[in-house]
């Protein structure tokens, strides 16, 4: 049995070097030749995981594929990996966020049947959940999940530093959507040191950390050292990803994002322009990311002086998000308050009074009270006070708006 398993995992490395080499159809022609049932499960796990690294469309179906395989072979270890892969690739990539819990469930009950709870098995379930639900702003269950994923990944060594790397870069988010932005930076700095020591310095992992310590600075209003980072960043993607990989399409977006707050818009639009583009084509027309594309095209437009324009993509990007995320997400909230600033700029000040107001609400619920997200909105209602004649309305606005920034 020995000796069958050590041929098995060898087959196995030989397979992954060829799905390297060639195209899928040949690996899996060879697992199949080969006849061996477990076998055949582990080389469509291989190559449905490298299909998703790469954004190969055929991903997910290979991966179900290795899922039905694994449970004709009844190998729990496997199903429960395929599952992890699913939960990031359909629940955080895709933005289905009621199948990435399911998927989940399915890979904690695989877990939970091998008696692995505490493993580094379910330390990659945790990683990859926490991803989720700190896409979706459960951010204090994310950071439980995450802070145990990072405990196991630390406590193996040096052989799950990449693990850990991830792990930090996670909880980082997770720092960054709280609005502890210096805390969000440490985390991302020491995962692009452990993944530049790893894996070299032009590695697409490296790009996406990179890519992180961008926004960080963004945040903090350092957006020489952002442009720089996003830069780097697309360099690495471009030469590793292909110029049409959805991960070049999000440094595209950061990059743009950059050039809007450094008084180049039609350098971000050029940068948003493409960036969509790719996101549509790769992710489809109704993905989040899609409407915070938009969202970014509707700031650029109205400081390029055509509020009609950006009012049009923004109103698209709040549909996405109300359909794709709920009607009480932050990112509706920000969206919302997003909109009002267009309508002012249109003299629609009652109107925009009204956006203005659902936007706090919903990120006041969402975040709390003491949020930096909330400053953009406050300053916006401040203006529309203004504007509808409440001078004490609108400096009561703009104090807290203050206050908040100041804490921050």
């Amino acid at each position: 049995v020995h000796d069958l398993r050590v041929g098995r995992i060898q087959l196995v490395r030989e397979l992954v070097l060829l799905a390297r080499r060639c195209n899928d159809r040949a690996v899996l022609a060879e697992a199949r030749l080969i006849g061996f049932r477990p076998l055949l499960a582990d080389a469509l796990f291989a190559v449905g995981d490298l299909a998703w690294r790469t954004a190969d469309p055929g991903a997910e179906q290979t991966l179900y594929d290795a899922v039905a395989a694994a449970d004709a072979v009844a190998d729990d270890g496997l199903r429960a990996d395929a599952y992890i892969t699913l939960l990031v690739l359909v629940g955080r990539d895709r933005g289905q966020a009621a199948e990435g819990d399911r998927l989940a469930g399915l890979a904690r009950a695989a877990i939970e049947r091998l008696g692995e709870r505490g493993t580094l098995r379910e330390a990659r379930l945790d990683s990859a959940l926490g991803a989720l639900l700190a896409q979706r702003s459960e951010l204090d269950r994310a950071r439980a999940v995450l802070e145990q994923a990072l405990t196991l990944d630390r406590a193996a060594g040096a052989e799950r530093g990449l693990d850990v790397a991830v792990d930090l870069g996670t909880l980082g988010n997770v720092d960054l959507f709280a609005g502890r932005y210096p805390a969000a930076r440490a985390r991302y700095e020491e995962a692009l040191a452990i993944d530049e020591a790893r894996l070299g310095p032009d590695h697409p992992t490296v790009a996406a950390d990179l890519d992180s310590l961008g926004i960080a600075c963004w945040y903090q209003g350092q957006y020489a050292a952002a442009l720089e980072r996003h830069q780097r960043a697309l360099v690495i993607r471009e030469r590793a990803l292909g110029p049409e990989h959805p991960q070049v399409a999000v440094t595209l977006t950061n990059l743009g994002n950059v050039l809007l707050v450094t008084n180049d818009a039609a350098g971000a639009v050029a940068r948003y322009q493409r960036a969509l583009a790719i996101t549509e084509k790769t992710r489809g027309a109704e993905h989040p990311t899609v409407a915070t594309i938009h969202v970014n095209f509707g700031s650029a437009y109205a400081e390029l002086g055509r509020p009609g324009e950006g009012l049009a993509h923004l109103e698209r990007a709040l549909t996405i998000q109300e359909q794709a995320l709920g009607p009480v997400h932050p990112d509706v909230g920000s969206t919302l308050g997003g909109i009002a600033d267009l309508l002012h700029d249109l003299h629609r000040d009652a109107e925009a009074r009204g956006y203005q107001r659902r936007a706090l609400a919903i990120l006041e619920a969402a975040l709390g009270k003491d949020h930096p997200d909330l400053v953009g909105p406050l300053r916006g209602l401040a203006a529309e006070e203004l504007a509808l004649g409440r001078p004490a309305e609108a400096i009561a606005a703009l104090v807290r708006a203050i206050a908040i920034s100041e804490a921050s």
